[in-house]
């Protein structure tokens, strides 16, 4: 299965945001799910998708977006048969259970690619730079017995062995009492126990004793078919299935594969989900979103440097003074100044009829006339009256020194045209260029173009406004971070909107009042980077306003749901802490993204967030010249 680099980007999936390393993820557990299938097939063991790989695959086609696992489920004597033959998975996959993992207490099995943290280097290129443990888990289905009275004894029985299982170590299980009940459950499941073990061991034992009784019912004994633990141990009817649901399986679409669902796939998920067709969002599952925070807290602790990212540093986050130096506007006033001085010395020379140097003066300026307007039809495009008078001017500066023997009252006639264009080109550059607002859009991916669509002809109508858009491009990267693939969607982007090429456009020459960006990473995304002469602090040199639109919409949410934790994915990153001004698409995100930084930066930072964050309608509706005053 190969595993495209676009698929491992970020993505907003039915208003959900799916980060980069949720995509890696899940691409892992899509290797490790192929591999699986390979094995069952070759013995032809059934499988089924269960659980939320079930939901997915008849709802989504895929993972359920804020999903970030796989289950399948197995009966039992296929269960066992697929134990048999797991050593056929690939090298370096391992079946983790309660029989071949220390300190494994699940009454199931998780079959991962890696039993550890891997940071290896082949490792990371096999699984798309994913370090950490991922897979799948197999849950099981045993029989319920049809007698009533024998499914109660043998859940009576099952009850009491996790107990004493779940009491051994803990100060209710004294050593005298834990002897009883050991000899209890011997005498009770005709099995001798080993008595010397730590109590890791014993109670994992006893589990697996737990697991014997869940066995215990054969399929000729029963219509129905449950997890045992929890919903048979703990006579969940809600949970127990008619056999007959499981008689066959068809295969359904799943994001790079397909999947075997049970035949009735829809009993199954209504009895699961109810109305399972009603996406239930984003208030989390059975565990911790996204599983893979635990292991990173956990290796955090026991490393002696920082896991790679971004990082809140207030001397960083310091705004840097944008550098004017080189600008169309700066170095126009350094050239008017030089052209004024040069205009008053070329006209006492020619007063007093001395001809020295004169020539010089007049090359002099008709270079720096030359310059002018070369960088204004550079920056400001064709068809300028600046640049029409700087023409005439360099024209008359010519006649002037083709006509230096002339006399001396066609030579005063000359030198006031001269002044006189001086002034009509300091008069036409001040209305074209210096009293003109310039703003850039650096836009990221001519399909993201949407979200900037609304202030790009807002400001678009306005008079005193340049509007530049430049299709910003970007590069995928490798498992390493290096930079791979280089994208250029200029072409794409001008079937939507005029374009300057990026590799035309001089950022130090037009220094834009206001830069617009949509990608917030810098270098932090594991699949992308745009080209790092535009990452976010270095876009402050060259701007008095750099603003930061997201280039995604999403669902609505509040802090309580699992998108909240998925924001450090795209909020705290350079993008918006660097950025002066951030417009996100709601009050309420708003809200949420001031939360989510100050967490991330620290309480005293709550202020600068407040002052940096707005609601959009406070851009498209509010005065637009107020958004580039900081």
């Amino acid at each position: 299965m190969e595993i495209s680099n676009s698929y491992l980007e970020d993505e907003v999936r039915e208003g959900f945001f799916v980060p980069s390393i949720m995509k890696r993820a899940w691409a892992v557990e899509l290797q490790v799910l192929e591999e699986l299938d390979k094995v069952c097939q070759r013995h032809g063991i059934p499988w089924f998708a269960e659980w939320g790989t079930l939901l997915g695959a008849v709802r989504h086609q895929g993972f359920i977006p804020w999903d970030d696992d796989l289950d399948v489920v197995m009966f039992r004597k296929d269960y066992e048969h697929f134990l048999q033959v797991a050593h056929e998975l690939p090298e370096g996959f391992k079946v983790l259970n309660l029989r071949t993992q220390p300190g494994f207490q699940y009454f199931l099995a998780r079959v991962v690619a890696k039993p550890r943290i891997c940071f290896e280097e082949e490792h990371l290129e096999k699984y798309n730079g994913f370090p950490y443990i991922a897979g799948l888990d197999i849950f099981v289905r045993d029989y319920i017995a049809a007698d009533s009275q024998r499914e109660e004894a043998r859940v009576t029985a099952a009850k009491y062995v996790l107990t004493v299982a779940d009491t051994i170590g803990t100060p209710k299980m004294q050593a005298k009492d834990l002897e009883h009940h050991l000899g209890q459950i011997e005498e009770m499941c005709k099995i001798k126990l080993d008595t010397n073990l730590d109590d890791d061991s014993l109670k994992a034992l006893l589990y697996q004793v737990v697991e014997g009784m869940c066995v215990s019912v054969k399929e000729e004994d029963s219509p129905l078919v449950t997890q045992m633990m929890p919903y048979g141990v703990e006579k969940q009817e809600a949970r127990w299935m008619p056999k007959e649901w499981y008689a066959g399986s068809v295969r359904m679409p799943f994001e790079y594969l397909s999947v075997p669902v049970p035949i009735a796939y829809d009993q199954v998920l209504c009895r699961e989900y109810g109305e399972y067709m009603k996406p239930a969002k984003w208030r989390g599952g059975s565990h911790a979103y996204p599983f893979f925070h635990t292991q990173r807290k956990q290796l955090e602790e026991v490393l002696d440097f920082d896991i790679p990212g971004y990082r809140f540093s207030k001397e960083e986050a310091k705004r840097i003074k944008a550098e004017t130096k080189g600008s169309l506007k700066e170095t126009a006033n350094v050239i008017f100044e030089k052209l004024r001085d040069l205009t008053f010395q070329i006209k006492g020379k020619l007063v007093a009829d001395d001809r020295s140097d004169t020539g010089t003066l007049l090359v002099e300026a008709q270079k720096l006339a030359i310059d002018l307007g070369t960088m204004t039809d550079q920056v400001k495009g064709e068809g300028l009256e600046t640049v029409r008078f700087l023409e005439q001017y360099c024209e008359i500066l010519y006649q002037i020194y083709s006509g230096l023997e002339s006399n001396v009252s066609r030579k005063e006639l000359q030198t006031q045209e001269m002044e006189s264009l001086l002034q009509e080109i300091q008069t036409a550059f001040n209305h074209e260029v210096m009293e003109k607002k310039e703003i850039v859009f650096l836009s990221y991916k001519a399909k993201h173009w949407d979200t900037l669509e609304d202030l790009y002809r807002k400001v678009k109508g306005k008079s005193d406004w340049d509007v530049y858009v430049v299709s910003l491009p970007y590069y995928d990267k490798d498992y390493l971070g290096d930079f791979t693939v280089f994208h250029d969607e200029a072409r794409m982007l001008e079937e939507k909107v005029p374009v300057t090429p990026f590799d035309t456009f001089d950022f130090t020459l037009h220094h834009p009042d206001c830069i617009v960006i949509q990608n917030p990473y810098d270098a932090f995304n594991p699949a992308v980077s745009v080209d790092r002469s535009c990452y976010s602090k270095n876009l402050q040199l060259i701007t008095e306003c750099l603003i930061y639109i997201p280039y995604f919409t999403m669902d609505e949410f509040e802090k309580e749901d699992i998108a909240y934790n998925v924001m450090q994915y795209y909020c705290n990153m350079p993008g918006v802490v660097n950025a002066d001004k951030v417009f996100v698409q709601s009050e309420n995100m708003r809200n949420l993204y001031i939360e989510r930084l100050t967490e991330f930066a620290g309480e005293e930072t709550r202020s600068m967030w407040e002052k940096k964050i707005f609601h959009k309608n406070d851009l498209f509706y509010g005065n637009f010249i107020n958004i580039t005053e900081k």
